[in-house]
């Protein structure tokens, strides 16, 4: 993912063979909120690893902002692995004003005291150099080579998906969440949407465990700490996939299903399942909670009878109620898919960060 998203920049060190090759511009710095870290952001630092020997790269933050400033410098060294990344968090505003330039000063100087050299994109950055005492390289100030901004992206990330970097796009996916009782049509419906928005879907990945631990001896039966392995497992491939997701990301479950499956089985599971399944719920912009009044099929891999679908789909109808999550309860056949994909296309229509 880094080797491609990169290379889609296209040419970003051209200006440098442009100038006459390598500088001799030894420890150079970039700074900046990377809020969020978008191809702008990774041209920048493109070319300043072409520039200079050595390049380090301050990530700073406020405990307040949307989006971790810890998960944006994660972000900037998967896709620079050989750059100096350090995340600072700090309680002063840009520096635009006398106010703020001698902490800006002093924090830079910390971090990267035998540094030459600043380089930026933005207007302040002649001043800050020379306050400094370092030489300034600004790189791209009107957006030409690289029409963007985290203004923008912030505004509309939608519209901007492709400038978000993948470490970002979990932080701006929509997830929407497929739930009902078994069988009423939950991996059918996701496979579609999937296809109609050209994005990812995560499977059940309690199906697959259970047949795995299943194999070879006929049906398994779900004990009590599978629950919790189940939930562990689905996670982590729901959070990948949403790095991989176009503007939204479709789900057969999640672990508010997981826990209602503990409660049937158990009438109770681990307690970390519900605790994740209460941290995640956050995550999710909508559920759309699928109608008992499609066909029950039994394909040989049911864990309950066709009678506890009413149980299961009041269960999560409530849960989702209590939670105060966003759903839409979905008619029976095609008028159920009709209407998830409407509700689709009004969600991406939407502009907010998704807080993690």
């Amino acid at each position: 993912m880094p080797d491609r998203f990169l290379s889609a920049l296209g040419g970003g060190a051209l200006g440098v063979a442009a100038m006459g090759g390598r500088s001799t511009m030894r420890h150079s710095v970039i700074i900046g909120k990377f809020l969020p870290f978008h191809r702008g952001h990774a041209h920048l630092i493109e070319r300043g690893q072409a520039l200079c020997d050595r390049l380090t790269v301050i990530v700073f933050s406020t405990p307040w902002e949307p989006i971790p400033g810890s998960a944006r410098a994660a972000s900037v060294a998967e896709l620079f692995p050989d750059v100096r990344v350090v995340h600072e968090v700090a309680d002063h505003p840009d520096p635009y004003d006398d106010r703020t330039w001698d902490y800006w000063v002093w924090a830079l100087r910390r971090v990267a005291p035998d540094a030459d050299t600043l380089i930026t994109s933005e207007g302040y950055g002649d001043e800050y150099a020379r306050r400094l005492g370092m030489g300034h390289v600004c790189v791209d100030q009107g957006r030409q080579a690289v029409p963007i901004s985290g203004t923008l992206i912030r505004e509309d990330p939608i519209r901007h998906w492709d400038q978000l970097t993948p470490g970002m796009r979990p932080f701006f996916v929509r997830r929407v969440v497929a739930v009902g009782a078994e069988s009423t049509g939950k991996t059918t419906l996701c496979q579609r949407l999937a296809d109609d928005f050209g994005t990812e879907w995560v499977p059940e990945y309690g199906r697959e465990f259970l047949e795995a631990k299943g194999e070879g001896t006929g049906k398994a039966l779900c004990e009590y700490w599978d629950l919790l392995t189940i939930a562990q497992e689905q996670a982590r491939r729901e959070d990948a996939a949403a790095r991989r997701a176009n503007r939204v990301l479709l789900c057969d479950t999640d672990l508010m299903v997981t826990d209602a499956f503990g409660a049937f089985y158990f009438g109770g599971g681990p307690p970390e399942v519900r605790e994740m399944a209460d941290q995640r719920a956050r995550l999710y912009s909508l559920h759309l909670l699928l109608s008992t009044q499609n066909t029950w099929i039994d394909d040989g891999t049911r864990d309950c009878a066709e009678s506890d679908r009413e149980w299961f789909q009041g269960r999560y109808r409530s849960e989702l109620r209590w939670r105060r999550q966003r759903f839409v309860e979905l008619p029976g056949g095609e008028a159920g898919y009709t209407e998830a994909k409407r509700a689709l296309e009004d969600l991406v229509s939407s502009s907010t960060i998704q807080r993690q």
